[in-house]
């Protein structure tokens, strides 16, 4: 019989038995609604995590003691390396340390004016402003939402919140010293730059800090340059570094990878350390835990479907003998019903892919109303529900063909 001619046949079966059918297609888009839900609320939760560790730079941030005389050469070499995880190589300015000044935007008058720590913006640094936007261009900055006046807040009287100063503007001063001798030093000159505050993120509790702010590359390399500190005479900065300890640091892709990327440098004989560690026990197990759940999720539905499949094939039993009558033979009946069975849940697979987005929207509607949901990235997680069609089209091939082999009928 032709292919055709069995797809027909398979259509007047779910014709004939509309009720049926529609029953086995609505319990079939039921679970694979489940699935999928529960898919995309583990892949969604298990994104979120990773999102919010690798949005903390220091997380990300692996230190490395070089020798203060041979530094360039030494980070050259690590370079050389090619480790891919690595981002970005910093020297010691990797952080600039800054004051800031009262105007007509910011007024510090009754604070202490603070200093702010800038770095450099990266792409991969993932701050994603809460209010306001990226940086674009040059004399761009983003900055905490808080300003404290030492750094870290002893009275939260003290606290600054500048979330409503966004495009205004921020002026930082800046100095070059000149060393005449050791242990000396004396400014020689003062910098003023103006920034136009473009965002601002929220301080997240243990995992970022108060007046730190992000700006422009070529901003960076500006103040580094102007404020390059000028020394009597070289061999005297040279005596100098030999007494400092100099890091390097360097900026890993995923907060995943630290560990990674330090057991290389280590292995390479380096001294590297990791800036800030969290203790990752609970995350594991918050992980674990959730796979476990969707794990068992999809077992149980997988039981479930089996038994439903069992029993609706044994209800077939009527339309079996009535092909049997006609004269057909066990391979077409089983290719017709099998078919039948396919075509259905095809079409609840096809149902199921037009209305998951819609629950998606809807779920985003109503969190909406939540500030603190915001932040959760919902991406649909279509693996599970293509695993669990591939199961049911094993599953009603299998069941069939031992029916008819067996001689149920």
């Amino acid at each position: 019989m032709k292919f055709l001619d069995l797809i027909r046949l398979s259509l007047l079966n779910i014709k004939s038995n509309k009720f049926k059918s529609i029953i086995y297609s609505l319990v079939m888009l039921i679970l694979f609604l489940l699935i999928s839900i529960t898919f995309t609320g583990t892949s969604s939760i298990f994104n979120f995590f990773d999102k919010q560790l690798n949005s903390y730079i220091d997380l990300k941030t692996i230190s490395l003691n070089l020798d203060s005389i041979n530094k360039e050469k030494e980070l050259d070499n690590i370079k050389s390396l090619n480790i891919k995880e690595i981002v970005a190589y910093y020297d010691d300015y990797y952080s600039l340390n800054l004051s800031l000044s009262s105007n007509k935007d910011f007024n510090f008058d009754n604070y202490t004016k603070p200093n702010i720590v800038v770095y450099e913006y990266l792409d991969n640094y993932n701050i994603n402003p809460n209010n306001g936007r990226d940086i674009l261009n040059s004399g761009e900055i983003i900055c905490s939402s808080s300003f404290a006046p030492l750094g870290y807040v002893s009275d939260t009287k003290d606290i600054l919140d500048i979330s409503n100063k966004i495009n205004n503007n921020l002026e930082v001063i800046y100095y070059q010293k000149y060393y005449p001798k050791e242990g000396e030093s004396k400014v020689i000159k003062t910098y003023n730059k103006s920034f136009k505050l473009v965002g601002t993120y929220d301080i997240k509790e243990d995992l970022n800090y108060y007046n730190v702010c992000y700006i422009n590359k070529d901003d960076y390399n500006e103040i580094v340059n102007n404020s390059i500190s000028i020394w009597e005479d070289e061999e005297q900065k040279i005596l100098s570094d030999k007494n400092l300890s100099y890091n390097a640091y360097l900026i890993v892709d995923e907060y995943k990878n630290v560990n990674k990327v330090l057991n290389i440098l280590k292995e390479k004989g380096y001294y590297a350390t990791s800036e800030n560690e969290l203790d990752m026990d609970l995350y594991n197990l918050t992980q674990n835990i959730l796979k476990y759940i969707c794990i068992g999720i999809l077992i149980l539905l997988i039981i479930i479907i089996y038994l439903f499949i069992k029993n609706v094939i044994k209800e077939n039993n009527d339309n079996i003998n009535l092909y049997k009558l006609i004269g057909y033979n066990n391979k077409i009946i089983n290719n017709i019903f099998k078919l039948e069975y396919i075509i259905l849940t095809l079409i609840s697979f096809i149902i199921h892919l037009l209305l998951m987005p819609l629950i998606k929207n809807i779920f985003i509607k109503l969190m909406s109303s939540f500030p603190e949901a915001n932040i959760l990235t919902i991406n649909i997680n279509y693996l599970g529900s293509i695993l669990f069609m591939i199961y049911t089209f094993m599953l009603i091939v299998l069941i069939f063909k031992l029916k008819l082999n067996r001689k149920e009928v």
